[in-house]
Protein backbone atom coordinates (compact mmCIF):
# COMPACT_ATOMS: atom_id res chain seq x y z
CA UNK A 1 0.00 0.00 0.00
CA UNK A 2 1.17 3.25 -0.90
CA UNK A 3 3.17 5.61 2.37
CA UNK A 4 0.81 8.19 1.47
CA UNK A 5 -2.09 6.12 2.41
CA UNK A 6 -1.08 5.26 6.09
CA UNK A 7 -2.64 7.01 8.73
CA UNK A 8 -0.61 7.99 11.78
CA UNK A 9 -3.49 9.41 13.42
CA UNK A 10 -6.60 7.13 14.67
CA UNK A 11 -9.46 6.72 12.35
CA UNK A 12 -13.32 7.31 13.69
CA UNK A 13 -15.29 5.42 11.79
CA UNK A 14 -18.98 6.22 12.15
CA UNK A 15 -20.95 3.12 11.30
CA UNK A 16 -25.45 3.64 10.75
CA UNK A 17 -27.86 0.88 10.12
CA UNK A 18 -31.02 1.00 10.21
CA UNK A 19 -32.04 3.58 13.15
CA UNK A 20 -28.58 3.29 15.28
CA UNK A 21 -25.08 4.28 15.04
CA UNK A 22 -22.27 3.30 16.03
CA UNK A 23 -18.54 4.86 16.43
CA UNK A 24 -15.58 2.83 16.25
CA UNK A 25 -11.64 3.24 16.41
CA UNK A 26 -9.30 1.84 13.79
CA UNK A 27 -6.12 2.71 14.95
CA UNK A 28 -3.50 0.36 12.89
CA UNK A 29 -1.15 2.04 10.81
CA UNK A 30 -3.21 1.17 7.59
CA UNK A 31 -6.27 2.49 6.51
CA UNK A 32 -9.03 -0.34 7.00
CA UNK A 33 -9.78 -2.83 4.28
CA UNK A 34 -12.95 -3.55 2.14
CA UNK A 35 -13.50 -6.38 4.57
CA UNK A 36 -12.28 -4.84 7.92
CA UNK A 37 -15.15 -2.66 7.22
CA UNK A 38 -17.71 -5.05 6.93
CA UNK A 39 -16.45 -6.97 9.53
CA UNK A 40 -16.58 -3.79 12.01
CA UNK A 41 -20.70 -3.61 10.88
CA UNK A 42 -20.85 -7.27 11.74
CA UNK A 43 -19.33 -6.86 15.59
CA UNK A 44 -21.44 -3.64 16.20
CA UNK A 45 -25.01 -4.56 14.66
CA UNK A 46 -26.13 -8.26 15.39
CA UNK A 47 -28.57 -7.65 12.36
CA UNK A 48 -26.01 -6.80 9.86
CA UNK A 49 -25.52 -9.64 7.25
CA UNK A 50 -22.89 -8.73 4.42
CA UNK A 51 -25.42 -11.22 1.72
CA UNK A 52 -27.85 -8.64 2.33
CA UNK A 53 -26.44 -5.54 2.92
CA UNK A 54 -23.34 -3.29 1.23
CA UNK A 55 -21.84 -0.33 2.85
CA UNK A 56 -21.74 3.34 1.93
CA UNK A 57 -19.38 6.23 2.38
CA UNK A 58 -19.80 9.89 2.64
CA UNK A 59 -17.41 11.66 0.59
CA UNK A 60 -18.50 15.14 0.86
CA UNK A 61 -21.87 15.89 -1.17
CA UNK A 62 -23.55 12.84 -0.79
CA UNK A 63 -23.42 9.13 -0.06
CA UNK A 64 -21.28 6.80 -2.33
CA UNK A 65 -21.30 2.90 -2.45
CA UNK A 66 -18.18 1.21 -1.07
CA UNK A 67 -17.02 -1.87 -3.68
CA UNK A 68 -14.17 -4.13 -3.09
CA UNK A 69 -12.15 -2.65 -5.52
CA UNK A 70 -9.04 -0.69 -5.64
CA UNK A 71 -10.28 1.91 -7.53
CA UNK A 72 -13.09 2.41 -5.07
CA UNK A 73 -11.04 1.86 -2.12
CA UNK A 74 -8.30 4.76 -3.44
CA UNK A 75 -11.78 7.34 -3.78
CA UNK A 76 -12.81 6.23 -0.29
CA UNK A 77 -8.78 6.72 1.80
CA UNK A 78 -9.19 10.39 -0.24
CA UNK A 79 -11.92 10.89 1.67
CA UNK A 80 -10.77 9.82 5.02
CA UNK A 81 -10.65 13.74 6.72
CA UNK A 82 -8.91 15.01 9.78
CA UNK A 83 -10.54 16.38 12.44
CA UNK A 84 -8.44 19.08 14.30
CA UNK A 85 -10.83 20.14 16.87
CA UNK A 86 -9.96 16.37 19.01
CA UNK A 87 -7.70 15.70 21.30
CA UNK A 88 -5.39 13.80 20.16
CA UNK A 89 -6.65 14.92 16.57
CA UNK A 90 -8.41 11.82 14.82
CA UNK A 91 -9.20 10.73 11.32
CA UNK A 92 -12.85 10.31 10.38
CA UNK A 93 -15.50 8.96 7.75
CA UNK A 94 -19.24 8.30 7.93
CA UNK A 95 -20.48 4.77 6.72
CA UNK A 96 -23.84 3.74 6.59
CA UNK A 97 -25.12 -0.05 5.51
CA UNK A 98 -27.41 0.25 2.12
CA UNK A 99 -29.91 -2.80 1.49
CA UNK A 100 -28.80 -5.19 -1.51
CA UNK A 101 -30.66 -5.46 -5.03
CA UNK A 102 -32.17 -9.23 -4.66
CA UNK A 103 -30.27 -11.16 -7.62
CA UNK A 104 -34.03 -11.99 -9.07
CA UNK A 105 -34.73 -8.23 -9.50
CA UNK A 106 -31.39 -7.71 -11.45
CA UNK A 107 -32.69 -9.70 -14.31
CA UNK A 108 -35.33 -9.33 -16.83
CA UNK A 109 -37.25 -12.49 -17.21
CA UNK A 110 -37.68 -14.48 -13.77
CA UNK A 111 -39.69 -17.08 -12.88
CA UNK A 112 -43.38 -17.14 -11.66
CA UNK A 113 -42.05 -17.39 -7.98
CA UNK A 114 -39.93 -15.09 -8.33
CA UNK A 115 -41.55 -12.39 -9.46
CA UNK A 116 -44.35 -12.80 -6.88
CA UNK A 117 -41.80 -12.91 -3.94
CA UNK A 118 -40.61 -9.37 -5.34
CA UNK A 119 -43.64 -8.01 -5.75
CA UNK A 120 -44.55 -9.22 -2.28
CA UNK A 121 -41.17 -8.09 -1.18
CA UNK A 122 -41.48 -4.73 -2.58
CA UNK A 123 -45.46 -4.14 -1.47
CA UNK A 124 -43.68 -4.98 2.04
CA UNK A 125 -41.48 -2.44 2.11
CA UNK A 126 -43.42 0.07 0.76
CA UNK A 127 -45.88 -0.51 3.80
CA UNK A 128 -43.19 -0.25 6.33
CA UNK A 129 -41.35 3.23 4.24
CA UNK A 130 -44.54 4.97 4.19
CA UNK A 131 -44.80 3.84 8.39
CA UNK A 132 -41.68 5.25 9.35
CA UNK A 133 -41.33 8.55 11.25
CA UNK A 134 -39.49 11.27 10.00
CA UNK A 135 -36.57 12.35 12.96
CA UNK A 136 -36.39 16.63 13.10
CA UNK A 137 -33.67 17.51 15.58
CA UNK A 138 -31.57 20.77 15.10
CA UNK A 139 -31.44 21.94 11.71
CA UNK A 140 -29.32 25.41 9.93
CA UNK A 141 -32.27 27.02 8.86
CA UNK A 142 -35.77 27.37 9.38
CA UNK A 143 -38.01 28.76 6.29
CA UNK A 144 -41.81 30.83 7.88
CA UNK A 145 -44.07 31.07 4.49
CA UNK A 146 -47.06 32.88 4.88
CA UNK A 147 -50.34 33.78 3.19
CA UNK A 148 -49.56 37.06 1.29
CA UNK A 149 -51.82 39.85 1.30
CA UNK A 150 -53.20 38.79 5.25
CA UNK A 151 -52.99 41.28 7.54
CA UNK A 152 -54.18 39.02 10.26
CA UNK A 153 -51.19 36.47 9.96
CA UNK A 154 -48.15 39.44 10.61
CA UNK A 155 -48.71 39.27 14.09
CA UNK A 156 -48.62 35.59 14.13
CA UNK A 157 -45.57 35.43 12.06
CA UNK A 158 -44.20 37.70 14.92
CA UNK A 159 -45.07 35.49 17.61
CA UNK A 160 -43.80 31.54 15.61
CA UNK A 161 -40.82 33.79 14.89
CA UNK A 162 -39.87 34.42 18.23
CA UNK A 163 -40.17 31.14 19.69
CA UNK A 164 -38.27 29.48 17.03
CA UNK A 165 -35.43 32.11 18.47
CA UNK A 166 -35.66 31.38 22.11
CA UNK A 167 -36.08 27.54 21.84
CA UNK A 168 -33.95 26.91 18.92
CA UNK A 169 -30.80 27.44 17.60
CA UNK A 170 -31.76 27.14 13.93
CA UNK A 171 -31.61 30.80 11.57
CA UNK A 172 -35.22 31.34 11.01
CA UNK A 173 -35.93 33.34 7.78
CA UNK A 174 -39.62 35.14 7.07
CA UNK A 175 -40.28 36.68 3.84
CA UNK A 176 -39.00 39.90 2.81
CA UNK A 177 -41.93 42.09 3.29
CA UNK A 178 -42.04 41.76 7.01
CA UNK A 179 -38.84 43.34 7.03
CA UNK A 180 -40.67 46.54 6.73
CA UNK A 181 -44.06 45.83 7.66
CA UNK A 182 -45.37 47.84 10.79
CA UNK A 183 -47.16 45.06 12.40
CA UNK A 184 -44.04 42.61 12.18
CA UNK A 185 -42.22 45.86 14.54
CA UNK A 186 -38.65 44.34 13.12
CA UNK A 187 -37.04 47.70 14.37
CA UNK A 188 -38.79 46.84 18.37
CA UNK A 189 -37.62 43.19 17.70
CA UNK A 190 -34.19 43.89 17.31
CA UNK A 191 -34.22 46.23 20.37
CA UNK A 192 -35.90 44.36 22.21
CA UNK A 193 -33.68 43.27 25.56
CA UNK A 194 -35.26 39.81 25.63
CA UNK A 195 -34.89 38.61 21.95
CA UNK A 196 -32.91 41.98 20.64
CA UNK A 197 -29.61 39.81 20.12
CA UNK A 198 -31.19 36.54 18.78
CA UNK A 199 -33.35 38.54 16.40
CA UNK A 200 -30.31 40.80 15.10
CA UNK A 201 -27.98 37.90 15.15
CA UNK A 202 -30.76 35.08 13.60
CA UNK A 203 -33.95 36.13 12.04
CA UNK A 204 -33.25 36.93 8.61
CA UNK A 205 -35.26 37.73 5.36
CA UNK A 206 -36.22 35.43 2.27
CA UNK A 207 -36.85 36.31 -1.46
CA UNK A 208 -37.89 33.43 -4.25
CA UNK A 209 -34.28 33.67 -5.34
CA UNK A 210 -32.45 32.93 -1.85
CA UNK A 211 -34.64 29.90 -1.46
CA UNK A 212 -33.55 28.08 -4.98
CA UNK A 213 -30.27 29.47 -4.57
CA UNK A 214 -29.65 28.16 -0.91
CA UNK A 215 -32.55 25.32 -0.72
CA UNK A 216 -30.05 22.47 0.96
CA UNK A 217 -29.59 24.83 3.81
CA UNK A 218 -33.39 24.70 4.91
CA UNK A 219 -34.14 22.10 6.81
CA UNK A 220 -38.09 22.84 7.87
CA UNK A 221 -40.82 24.43 6.25
CA UNK A 222 -43.64 25.91 8.04
CA UNK A 223 -46.62 27.30 6.74
CA UNK A 224 -49.19 29.58 7.54
CA UNK A 225 -52.51 30.14 5.74
CA UNK A 226 -54.34 27.84 3.37
CA UNK A 227 -53.39 24.80 0.92
CA UNK A 228 -52.75 27.75 -1.67
CA UNK A 229 -49.48 28.47 0.67
CA UNK A 230 -48.96 25.09 0.70
CA UNK A 231 -48.76 24.60 -3.05
CA UNK A 232 -46.18 28.15 -3.23
CA UNK A 233 -44.07 26.92 -0.80
CA UNK A 234 -44.16 23.71 -2.55
CA UNK A 235 -43.22 25.53 -5.92
CA UNK A 236 -40.10 27.43 -4.18
CA UNK A 237 -38.17 24.25 -4.19
CA UNK A 238 -38.07 22.50 -7.77
CA UNK A 239 -35.57 20.11 -6.33
CA UNK A 240 -35.71 18.46 -3.11
CA UNK A 241 -38.13 19.89 -0.42
CA UNK A 242 -37.73 19.91 3.71
CA UNK A 243 -40.34 18.44 5.26
CA UNK A 244 -43.06 20.91 5.83
CA UNK A 245 -45.39 21.57 8.75
CA UNK A 246 -49.11 23.38 8.03
CA UNK A 247 -50.65 25.99 9.72
CA UNK A 248 -55.09 26.30 9.34
CA UNK A 249 -54.46 30.14 8.58
CA UNK A 250 -56.87 29.92 5.82
CA UNK A 251 -60.30 29.33 4.34
CA UNK A 252 -59.81 25.44 2.82
CA UNK A 253 -57.87 22.49 5.24
CA UNK A 254 -57.21 19.80 2.82
CA UNK A 255 -53.05 20.37 3.92
CA UNK A 256 -53.22 22.17 6.47
CA UNK A 257 -53.33 19.60 9.30
CA UNK A 258 -52.64 21.65 12.38
CA UNK A 259 -54.47 24.73 14.51
CA UNK A 260 -52.26 27.79 15.09
CA UNK A 261 -53.00 27.85 18.80
CA UNK A 262 -51.14 24.57 19.44
CA UNK A 263 -48.14 25.86 17.90
CA UNK A 264 -45.62 25.97 20.52
CA UNK A 265 -47.09 21.97 21.48
CA UNK A 266 -46.85 21.02 17.86
CA UNK A 267 -43.23 22.35 16.85
CA UNK A 268 -42.09 20.50 20.56
CA UNK A 269 -42.72 17.76 19.45
CA UNK A 270 -41.23 17.73 16.06
CA UNK A 271 -38.12 19.58 16.87
CA UNK A 272 -37.52 16.64 20.09
CA UNK A 273 -36.08 14.09 17.68
CA UNK A 274 -38.45 11.18 18.56
CA UNK A 275 -40.10 11.17 15.38
CA UNK A 276 -43.50 12.35 13.78
CA UNK A 277 -45.59 10.60 11.21
CA UNK A 278 -45.72 12.02 7.74
CA UNK A 279 -47.61 11.50 4.58
CA UNK A 280 -45.59 11.02 1.46
CA UNK A 281 -46.96 13.54 -1.32
CA UNK A 282 -46.25 12.82 -5.02
CA UNK A 283 -45.15 15.68 -7.28
CA UNK A 284 -45.49 15.90 -11.03
CA UNK A 285 -42.54 16.70 -13.37
CA UNK A 286 -44.04 18.74 -16.15
CA UNK A 287 -41.65 19.83 -19.14
CA UNK A 288 -43.54 22.21 -22.00
CA UNK A 289 -42.33 21.73 -25.27
CA UNK A 290 -43.07 24.60 -28.01
CA UNK A 291 -43.27 23.91 -31.68
CA UNK A 292 -40.77 25.95 -33.48
CA UNK A 293 -41.12 24.71 -36.93
CA UNK A 294 -44.16 25.20 -39.27
CA UNK A 295 -45.84 22.82 -40.19
CA UNK A 296 -46.29 22.07 -43.95
CA UNK A 297 -49.53 22.55 -45.45
CA UNK A 298 -51.64 20.79 -48.45
CA UNK A 299 -51.62 22.16 -51.53
CA UNK A 300 -55.13 21.31 -51.84
CA UNK A 301 -56.31 22.66 -48.95
CA UNK A 302 -55.33 24.89 -45.80
CA UNK A 303 -55.72 22.87 -43.47
CA UNK A 304 -52.20 21.21 -41.74
CA UNK A 305 -51.31 17.82 -43.26
CA UNK A 306 -50.97 15.25 -39.89
CA UNK A 307 -51.51 11.66 -39.55
CA UNK A 308 -54.46 9.50 -40.86
CA UNK A 309 -56.09 9.69 -37.76
CA UNK A 310 -56.96 13.51 -37.97
CA UNK A 311 -58.81 11.38 -41.19
CA UNK A 312 -56.70 13.72 -43.56
CA UNK A 313 -54.62 11.77 -46.60
CA UNK A 314 -51.15 11.77 -45.77
CA UNK A 315 -48.27 12.85 -49.01
CA UNK A 316 -45.04 11.89 -48.36
CA UNK A 317 -44.59 15.51 -47.27
CA UNK A 318 -47.26 15.06 -44.43
CA UNK A 319 -46.50 15.97 -40.61
CA UNK A 320 -45.50 13.44 -38.02
CA UNK A 321 -45.14 15.94 -35.69
CA UNK A 322 -48.29 14.65 -33.79
CA UNK A 323 -46.64 11.14 -33.49
CA UNK A 324 -43.24 12.04 -32.95
CA UNK A 325 -42.31 12.84 -29.46
CA UNK A 326 -40.49 16.14 -28.86
CA UNK A 327 -36.87 16.29 -29.06
CA UNK A 328 -34.02 19.35 -27.93
CA UNK A 329 -34.19 21.31 -24.79
CA UNK A 330 -37.60 21.84 -23.06
CA UNK A 331 -39.03 25.45 -23.32
CA UNK A 332 -40.32 25.70 -19.72
CA UNK A 333 -39.87 22.68 -16.36
CA UNK A 334 -41.29 22.90 -13.49
CA UNK A 335 -42.88 20.45 -10.39
CA UNK A 336 -46.33 20.99 -9.38
CA UNK A 337 -48.31 18.99 -6.39
CA UNK A 338 -51.91 19.19 -7.37
CA UNK A 339 -52.02 19.57 -11.10
CA UNK A 340 -51.39 20.80 -14.18
CA UNK A 341 -54.74 22.45 -16.27
CA UNK A 342 -54.98 22.21 -20.10
CA UNK A 343 -57.81 25.17 -21.05
CA UNK A 344 -59.70 26.50 -24.00
CA UNK A 345 -59.14 30.26 -21.80
CA UNK A 346 -61.65 32.82 -23.37
CA UNK A 347 -62.36 30.92 -26.97
CA UNK A 348 -65.60 29.50 -27.44
CA UNK A 349 -64.48 26.61 -29.32
CA UNK A 350 -63.56 23.21 -28.01
CA UNK A 351 -60.21 22.04 -27.74
CA UNK A 352 -58.97 19.00 -29.38
CA UNK A 353 -55.73 17.07 -27.10
CA UNK A 354 -54.05 14.01 -28.33
CA UNK A 355 -52.83 12.37 -25.24
CA UNK A 356 -50.12 10.23 -25.43
CA UNK A 357 -49.10 7.05 -23.08
CA UNK A 358 -45.29 5.83 -22.77
CA UNK A 359 -45.80 7.36 -26.81
CA UNK A 360 -48.30 5.57 -27.37
CA UNK A 361 -51.68 7.47 -28.51
CA UNK A 362 -54.65 6.78 -26.25
CA UNK A 363 -57.04 8.91 -27.40
CA UNK A 364 -58.29 12.70 -28.89
CA UNK A 365 -60.21 14.36 -26.65
CA UNK A 366 -62.61 17.16 -27.52
CA UNK A 367 -63.68 19.15 -24.28
CA UNK A 368 -63.26 22.18 -22.50
CA UNK A 369 -59.60 21.29 -21.06
CA UNK A 370 -58.22 18.64 -19.24
CA UNK A 371 -56.73 18.11 -15.32
CA UNK A 372 -53.76 16.24 -15.04
CA UNK A 373 -53.50 15.61 -11.43
CA UNK A 374 -51.68 13.58 -8.50
CA UNK A 375 -53.27 12.03 -5.17
CA UNK A 376 -52.93 15.15 -3.52
CA UNK A 377 -54.48 17.19 -6.52
CA UNK A 378 -57.64 14.80 -6.44
CA UNK A 379 -59.71 16.97 -3.47
CA UNK A 380 -59.16 20.13 -5.97
CA UNK A 381 -59.78 20.91 -9.52
CA UNK A 382 -60.11 17.36 -10.31
CA UNK A 383 -62.91 16.43 -8.09
CA UNK A 384 -64.95 19.33 -9.35
CA UNK A 385 -64.77 18.40 -12.92
CA UNK A 386 -65.94 14.48 -12.09
CA UNK A 387 -62.55 12.99 -11.00
CA UNK A 388 -62.08 10.46 -8.02
CA UNK A 389 -60.95 10.98 -4.69
CA UNK A 390 -57.55 9.01 -4.11
CA UNK A 391 -55.68 8.35 -1.25
CA UNK A 392 -52.72 10.99 -0.97
CA UNK A 393 -49.91 8.92 -0.51
CA UNK A 394 -50.93 6.57 -3.78
CA UNK A 395 -48.86 7.06 -6.22
CA UNK A 396 -50.96 7.75 -9.44
CA UNK A 397 -51.59 10.23 -12.35
CA UNK A 398 -55.05 11.37 -12.74
CA UNK A 399 -56.60 12.08 -15.97
CA UNK A 400 -59.73 14.09 -15.69
CA UNK A 401 -61.59 15.42 -18.98
CA UNK A 402 -63.11 19.56 -18.42
CA UNK A 403 -66.83 19.29 -19.94
CA UNK A 404 -66.17 16.49 -22.81
CA UNK A 405 -68.02 16.79 -25.71
CA UNK A 406 -68.68 12.79 -25.40
CA UNK A 407 -70.19 10.82 -22.04
CA UNK A 408 -67.45 7.83 -23.06
CA UNK A 409 -64.93 10.27 -22.39
CA UNK A 410 -64.26 9.21 -18.49
CA UNK A 411 -61.63 10.20 -16.10
CA UNK A 412 -58.72 7.26 -15.37
CA UNK A 413 -56.38 6.62 -13.01
CA UNK A 414 -52.57 5.45 -14.13
CA UNK A 415 -49.69 4.25 -12.86
CA UNK A 416 -47.29 7.28 -12.08
CA UNK A 417 -44.67 5.18 -13.91
CA UNK A 418 -46.27 5.89 -17.06
CA UNK A 419 -44.98 8.84 -19.16
CA UNK A 420 -47.71 11.22 -19.82
CA UNK A 421 -47.67 13.73 -22.86
CA UNK A 422 -50.50 15.89 -24.23
CA UNK A 423 -49.89 17.40 -27.57
CA UNK A 424 -52.59 20.03 -29.18
CA UNK A 425 -54.22 18.47 -32.00
CA UNK A 426 -53.02 20.36 -35.09
CA UNK A 427 -56.81 20.17 -36.18
CA UNK A 428 -57.64 22.45 -32.98
CA UNK A 429 -59.69 25.09 -33.93
CA UNK A 430 -58.73 27.01 -30.52
CA UNK A 431 -55.17 27.03 -29.33
CA UNK A 432 -54.76 25.83 -25.42
CA UNK A 433 -53.83 27.10 -22.01
CA UNK A 434 -51.82 26.14 -19.55
CA UNK A 435 -51.02 26.69 -16.56
CA UNK A 436 -49.12 24.49 -13.18
CA UNK A 437 -50.95 24.21 -9.86
CA UNK A 438 -52.53 28.01 -11.29
CA UNK A 439 -49.10 29.37 -11.77
CA UNK A 440 -47.00 30.50 -14.64
CA UNK A 441 -50.01 30.37 -16.95
CA UNK A 442 -49.04 30.73 -20.69
CA UNK A 443 -50.64 29.66 -24.07
CA UNK A 444 -50.25 26.82 -26.42
CA UNK A 445 -50.34 26.43 -30.28
CA UNK A 446 -50.93 23.58 -32.32
CA UNK A 447 -48.64 20.62 -32.05
CA UNK A 448 -47.31 22.26 -28.77
CA UNK A 449 -46.96 19.25 -26.18
CA UNK A 450 -46.58 18.74 -22.42
CA UNK A 451 -44.66 15.94 -20.92
CA UNK A 452 -45.57 14.81 -17.64
CA UNK A 453 -43.72 11.94 -15.31
CA UNK A 454 -43.71 11.45 -11.73
CA UNK A 455 -41.67 13.84 -10.05
CA UNK A 456 -38.33 12.66 -8.08
CA UNK A 457 -38.40 15.38 -5.54
CA UNK A 458 -41.58 14.29 -3.26
CA UNK A 459 -42.95 16.53 -0.51
CA UNK A 460 -43.34 15.19 3.08
CA UNK A 461 -45.98 16.52 5.02
CA UNK A 462 -45.68 16.01 8.54
CA UNK A 463 -48.96 14.56 10.26
CA UNK A 464 -51.13 16.07 13.44
CA UNK A 465 -51.60 12.17 14.20
CA UNK A 466 -52.04 9.23 12.12
CA UNK A 467 -51.67 9.79 8.31
CA UNK A 468 -54.96 7.82 7.49
CA UNK A 469 -57.07 10.08 10.37
CA UNK A 470 -55.36 13.55 9.01
CA UNK A 471 -57.02 12.66 5.44
CA UNK A 472 -60.41 11.49 6.62
CA UNK A 473 -61.11 14.21 8.90
CA UNK A 474 -59.76 16.52 6.08
CA UNK A 475 -62.99 15.09 4.04
CA UNK A 476 -64.98 15.61 6.54
CA UNK A 477 -64.22 19.11 7.64
CA UNK A 478 -63.94 20.25 4.43
CA UNK A 479 -66.40 18.59 1.72
CA UNK A 480 -68.62 17.59 5.01
CA UNK A 481 -68.42 14.34 2.73
CA UNK A 482 -71.74 12.24 2.82
CA UNK A 483 -73.38 14.19 5.20
CA UNK A 484 -77.10 14.45 4.70
CA UNK A 485 -80.11 14.73 6.90
CA UNK A 486 -81.22 10.98 7.73
CA UNK A 487 -83.87 9.49 6.22
CA UNK A 488 -87.47 9.34 7.52
CA UNK A 489 -89.20 6.41 8.82
CA UNK A 490 -91.68 4.73 5.86
CA UNK A 491 -94.87 5.22 9.15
Amino acid sequence: MPSDNHCPEPLQLRLSHQDYARYVIHDKSDPPTYNDIIEAFEKEFAEFNRKLYGVEFHDGEGFVELQDSPEQIAIFYEHISLDESTSPRRRKVVLRSRQNTPEHLKRDVISVDAIVDAAVCLHEKLGKVLKMKLRVEQCKSVLIVTKPQDPSIVPLTRKLAIWFLNNHSSDVYVNDHMETNPDFAYADMISSECVGHLAESRLKFWTAGWVKEHSREIGLVVTMGGDGTVLYAAGLFQQAVPPVVTFHLGSLGFLTNFQFEEYPKALAQIMSGHGSPTTFRQRLDCTLYKSHEEAPRSSHSSRILVCKRHLISRTENGCITCEMPPTGPPDFNTQVMNELVLDRGANAGLLMLELYADDMYLTTIQADGLVIATATGSTAYSLSAGGSLVYPEKTALLITPICPHTLTCRPMILPSRVRLRVCVSPNSRVPAWVSFDGRDRMELQKTDSVIITASRYPLLQICHGDRKDDWFRSLVSSLHWNEREGQKPLL
